[in-house]
């Protein structure tokens, strides 16, 4: 199951690809590789690779790896839903290890074929200047975006994974919770604004759009690899999912005595 799963997320890295490729050369750019490996991790563009494909195959893995667990007799298996609630977060970091090492690598394959491995210019004439306004007087190291890249996916995916967990032990089902994670994932949902304007015109509202921010890009926004957070003095904001994971991993601790109570 995990290697069909691996298998549809490095397909699917080829696809945002091959769509982030020719966005960026219809704008009159030729991404380098860098800029292709950059642009694969974005979540604000079509179907995003890390923020709603790779968590989509997770999900599917950790729906089939737990099902056993969490059958109408897991209470004969388990002493008490604190022990499933463990045995499920164990599932997620191992699951979150090796689908992020396989987003990592078939980005990085994707990155080399659409851009024939050429240098990225991150002088005033680049993707990143375009961007960021300003250009970049030492060139990003390959190494260290690789590095930042491969971090964020593990964190990203182990918050995905949990929080799907956490649904699936509170809704005693993993259709909700896959589906609400997905629409999440999703551009038009978590965008700074988003679904949040058109709500707002079909109710006839009179909203400012410059002064309103949807809550669900906060994850989205603060924790990324995208060319600003390259800029001297930002930062990637991974703080953000080592916090989000110990949240939801405190809330299904806190959770899991009440399925105990639903079994007595």
């Amino acid at each position: 199951m995990m290697a069909g799963c691996v298998v549809a997320v490095a397909v699917a890295a080829f696809a945002v690809c091959a769509q982030q490729t020719a966005y960026l050369s219809v704008s009159g750019f030729t991404p380098g590789y860098l800029d292709s490996l950059i642009w694969l991790f974005s979540s604000d563009r079509g179907i995003p690779l890390l923020w709603c494909i790779a968590p989509a195959a997770l999900m599917l893995w950790l729906a089939v790896a737990g099902a056993g667990r969490h059958g109408a007799g897991w209470a004969v298996r388990h002493s008490n839903a604190r022990e499933l609630w463990i045995e499920d977060v164990v599932d997620v970091v191992v699951g979150a290890l090796a689908f992020a090492a396989a987003c990592v690598a078939s980005a990085c394959a994707a990155a080399a074929a659409f851009s024939g491995a050429a240098m990225a210019d991150f002088g005033p004439h680049g993707i990143f200047a375009a961007v960021t306004g300003q250009a970049l007087q030492i060139p990003l190291d390959t190494v260290e975006v690789v590095f930042a890249v491969a971090v964020l996916s593990f964190l990203v995916l182990a918050v995905f994974g949990i929080a799907f967990q956490l649904g699936r032990l509170l809704l005693n089902g993993p259709a909700v919770p896959f589906a609400a994670l997905i629409l999440l994932g999703l551009p038009t949902i978590h965008g700074p604004q988003a679904f949040l304007l058109e709500a707002a015109r079909l109710l006839s509202l009179p909203v400012d759009p410059r002064g309103m921010t949807n809550p669900l890009s906060l994850p989205f926004e603060v924790t990324s690899v995208f060319y600003d957070s390259w800029l001297p003095g930002a930062g990637h904001g991974l703080w953000l999912q080592f916090v989000l994971f110990a949240v939801l991993f405190a809330a299904g601790l806190l959770a899991a005595p009440c399925k105990d109570c639903l079994r007595s």
